[in-house]
């Protein structure tokens, strides 16, 4: 059986997608493939100016419905935030064998946080632009993201999702020292508190979705997992990056950004740790089943920063 970043209705090819961007009426070529997910294959292509573009192509149908809420929203968010998100300049219709709509974008600048895992970088001028952003972000109307058809992550499903990474771990002893995965296991088994009210998230807010360039924050990119729910499933990513250091630099900004108190910002970092581990979970099977060693290295160094 395929796993679920392999599962699609039908497998893409640089013909393909060239015949469907212009099928569109865009003058874009050089088709490249450049990566996939669990759930969008990603090309690149070039236009007229030599500009690079993204093309994001669906893998299933449920996954254009997030596709759809990203159009909608982000042309909301982009005059808001401080940092660059995708304007998408083409809405690409099925075409060609192709049973989805499908988006392309003008590349932003900087390659992504996963590419430059090991770089060196100040940890307070990141947690500082991080923490801004994500201020500004979970302030956005929760009315407005509702009507934009955005959906609550229910606290429910985390239980579930929490046994199935447990299930994980148990079988990473290759991978993982006995300390680590102890402890990991201690916070799946034992989830602190719901931090605050729900507010909208990207909630994939991750190193791979935050772009950098010239030791400095340029973008946040694929947003196709947004819902409203807790903020700590955000501020997770903090941690996953560079452990307690840029979680604290972080928070310090977002608690300005927010006006929290002490004891809500504790509670926002107890989540923010157990939200990584489900996230570095995922991750570690992930790298291993597709053979992806920049995840399997980035979950093992999250799981690591626990202590």
């Amino acid at each position: 059986m395929d796993t679920p970043w392999e599962q699609g209705d039908l497998q893409l090819t640089p013909e393909l997608v060239l015949r469907l961007v212009r099928a569109q009426g865009a003058e874009l070529d050089s088709i490249r493939y450049l990566n996939e997910g669990w759930d969008s294959w990603v090309y690149t292509a070039r236009d007229r100016q030599a500009r690079e573009w993204i093309l994001r192509f669906p893998k299933r149908a449920e996954v254009v419905e997030q596709l759809d809420r990203e159009v909608a929203l982000l042309p909301l968010l982009a005059p808001r935030l401080p940092l660059a998100v995708p304007r998408f300049g083409l809405l690409g219709q099925p075409g060609e064998g192709y049973p989805h709509r499908f988006v392309g974008y003008p590349r932003l600048p900087g390659q992504t946080g996963l590419e430059r895992l090991e770089d060196a970088f100040e940890v307070s001028s990141y947690g500082e632009t991080l923490g801004a952003f994500l201020a500004v972000l979970h302030a956005f109307p929760q009315q407005e993201a509702c009507r934009l058809g955005v959906e609550a992550d229910e606290e429910e499903g985390l239980v579930e999702w929490a046994e199935q990474c447990e299930a994980s771990l148990l079988e990473s002893s290759a991978i993982l020292d006995a300390r680590t995965r102890e402890r990991a296991l201690e916070l799946l088994r034992h989830p602190p508190p719901p931090s605050t009210a729900p507010v909208l998230l990207h909630n994939d807010f991750f190193p791979e979705h935050l772009l950098v360039e010239g030791g400095r924050l340029t973008g946040v990119i694929d947003w196709g997992d947004v819902a409203l729910g807790d903020p700590g499933a955000d501020l997770a990513g903090l941690f996953a990056w560079r452990g307690e250091p840029l979680l604290a630099a972080g928070l310090a900004a977002y608690r300005k950004g927010r006006a929290l108190d002490d004891a809500a910002v504790a509670r926002l970092a107890a989540r923010a740790r157990f939200f990584s581990v489900l996230h570095a979970a995922d991750e570690l099977e992930y790298g291993v089943t597709a053979g992806r060693e920049a995840y399997t290295r980035a979950a093992s160094r999250t799981l690591s920063a626990l202590g």
